[in-house]
């Protein structure tokens, strides 16, 4: 994969990350709203730049690292949103981050 495809695939999962957390919030939020607009935003950028992504990247490599995502997620709601992550959470974030360490080595 070209050092170009692995840093979009890479801002895809830092877009896609930072869209949950904005929707979470807006779900949890007494007024929700200012953080639904900034969610769709991010999610419209995302698509995009994901289009880019399928352009340069095969598919068999880009989606399963994007599952990076869910790696980050976790890990911004334990640090923002103070949510617990169990043992066996942590567990699938090592497994997920070794199977996009060996679907993104040639």
């Amino acid at each position: 994969m070209q050092l170009i495809g692995l840093l979009l695939v890479l801002c895809t999962v830092a877009l896609e990350s930072c869209c949950q957390f904005c929707f979470k919030k807006g779900a949890t939020a007494e007024n929700g709203r200012p953080w639904v607009m900034p969610a769709i935003s991010i999610y419209v950028v995302q698509v995009m730049l994901w289009s880019c992504v399928l352009h340069m990247v095969d598919i068999s490599i880009a989606h399963p690292m994007c599952s990076l995502s869910l790696v980050v997620v976790a890990l911004m709601s334990l640090f923002f949103l103070k949510e617990k992550l169990t043992a066996q959470r942590w567990m699938g974030i090592v497994l997920i981050i070794g199977g996009t360490t060996l679907v993104g080595l040639r």
